[in-house]
């Protein structure tokens, strides 16, 4: 099993960050599995309407602290570019928020960050989600 087929048949949710090379404004931290819902909610309070855009607050879940103000944008699967749940949230670039937030992630049984192209894989067996986001 190769790297593409790893990630379409694990059962993690997985996330990734982006960013710009050296300091950026903006980074975005996309998940995809079966658990991204529950974490939307926990750190932004609710789910955001499927594929609008919504500003929140982002709450470490414990400690109700504020992390970031940030759109989040939630896109149920199987109509998402993974198809499974889909979440992403442009939040601000500087390494204390992304460190905030990934801690956060990394709290959840069952997740990992993502192997390099593991978000665009998906885990249907519908191809169309993956050769719709399958650069080249």
């Amino acid at each position: 099993m190769d790297l593409l087929e790893s990630e379409m048949y694990s059962p993690d949710t997985i996330y990734a960050v982006s960013r710009g090379s050296g300091m950026a404004g903006i980074a975005v931290i996309r998940l995809s599995g079966s658990k991204v819902s529950r974490l939307v909610v926990d750190i932004a309070r609710s789910l955001p309407r499927p594929r609008r855009a919504s500003v929140r607050q982002l709450l470490e879940p414990v400690s109700k602290d504020i992390l970031d103000e940030a759109i989040v944008l939630w896109m149920p699967g199987p109509n998402s570019a993974t198809c499974d749940d889909v979440a992403e949230f442009p939040v601000h670039g500087s390494v204390s928020v992304i460190q905030a937030l990934v801690a956060v992630f990394e709290n959840y049984e069952g997740r990992r960050l993502a192997e390099a192209g593991g978000l665009l894989t998906g885990r249907c067996s519908n191809t169309r989600c993956v050769t719709a986001v399958a650069p080249g």
